[in-house]
């Protein structure tokens, strides 16, 4: 019986050969996925589908297209994860399917936020123009706030031109202090 076994093993190793996985993808919290390739098929041909349903001049568009689409060929091209992994080359089959399953969620948010919209459609369309004079308002207030070039509040700028040294107080500007000589409680010198 164990001569039959022996001529056999090496039959019996190359047919389950297929079917062996890794133990372990060695990055904490990222299981093992013995079926990597179906899945990562998978996701992808969904993540094209919901790609197809944006503006075609969406740069976001033409980049998922381009990666997942790239993707989608290496798992049509190799039946193994290792082939996969190696010609798309960012990472293990296991970090890829994770990639496509954020991209899944993701694609919904991008759309609904008319991310995929040109700058110039976006500022026609949604950006009310007292917006846009609130934006300007608190910009104003913020640097007459923090005063001109980053200078420290009420500081004195003699000139435009002026250089600004963040590690210098103006020349003078003050700062008001009151001590309440009550609660004030001096350091403890130790020499």
């Amino acid at each position: 019986m164990s001569a039959q076994l022996r001529r056999l093993a090496p039959q019996l190793l190359r047919r389950a050969a297929p079917f062996a996985t890794k133990s372990s993808t060695g990055i904490v919290g990222l299981p093992v996925v013995p079926n990597g390739r179906e899945v990562l098929m998978a996701l992808s041909a969904k993540i094209l589908k919901m790609a197809a349903a944006l503006p075609e001049q969406a740069q976001y568009r033409r980049t998922l297209e381009s990666v997942y689409g790239a993707r989608l060929d290496a798992c049509r091209a190799h039946t193994e994860a290792e082939a996969i992994e190696a010609q798309v080359g960012q990472g293990q089959i296991e970090e890829l399917i994770r990639m496509a399953q954020d991209e899944e969620k993701l694609l919904p948010k991008m759309a609904g936020a008319q991310a995929t919209q040109p700058l110039l459609a976006l500022r026609r369309s949604s950006a009310p123009r007292r917006d846009a004079t609130k934006l300007l308002c608190a910009a104003a207030w913020l640097v007459a706030v923090a005063g001109v070039r980053g200078a420290a509040p009420n500081a004195r700028v003699d000139a435009p031109s002026a250089e600004w040294k963040p590690w210098e107080v103006p020349e003078g500007h003050t700062i008001p202090m009151e001590v309440d000589e009550d609660k004030f409680i001096p350091p403890k010198q130790n020499y």
